[in-house]
């Protein structure tokens, strides 16, 4: 997740972000040597059947504001349905 702010940079508010992405197994908050950015890293076990989050929300004070997941090592997903095993130019 990008973009965080300072006093969402805790385990239990990340972990309660992504559960409806699927069972957050990790979270990373602080960030190997040689890693630079304003992100976490959480790794979630996901169905493959099911389309990728690519937001989660957060509600403050009535608001809810969104911030952007991205995704490492996969191999190949539609970028506009969300689904894996599939490119852009395959979507229907």
């Amino acid at each position: 997740m990008h973009k965080l702010p300072d006093n969402y940079l805790h385990e239990q508010i990340v972990r309660g972000m992504c559960r409806p992405m699927g069972e957050v197994k990790e979270v990373q908050i602080k960030l190997p040597a040689g890693y630079v950015g304003k992100f976490v890293r959480v790794k979630v076990s996901m169905k493959v059947d099911k389309k990728l989050t690519r937001f989660v929300s957060m509600t403050k004070e009535g608001n809810r504001e969104w911030y952007q997941v991205k995704y490492e090592k996969l191999s190949m997903f539609c970028g506009a349905c969300g689904l894996l095993g599939q490119w852009y130019e395959e979507c229907g």
